[in-house]
């Protein structure tokens, strides 16, 4: 889960999951384009949300299917509505 806040106030978040992410850039491919691909490239420029799910719908908001891996957890899927296949 991808949690835009200061910090976790009241320990909420960091208690239900150890692997919350706060305040990380989601390095979306072209955020004011509204292409919200997680980055996943050969220079290493990775987004925090691919593969950070154990589990997640069968298709993305672009009717890809899931877990669709660039990484070497083939098993994951990425944090949010769209998998990152670049």
């Amino acid at each position: 889960t991808l949690l835009k806040a200061n910090k976790d106030t009241v320990g909420v978040f960091s208690t239900l999951n150890e692997n919350n992410l706060f305040n990380k850039d989601p390095l979306f491919y072209v955020f004011e384009g509204r292409d919200f691909t997680p980055i996943s490239d050969s220079a290493g420029h990775n987004s925090p949300l691919l593969d950070m799910a154990p589990t997640g719908p069968s298709k993305d908001l672009y009717d890809i299917g899931r877990p669709a891996t660039t990484t070497l957890n083939s098993n994951k899927f990425d944090i949010g509505a769209v998998e990152a296949t670049r």
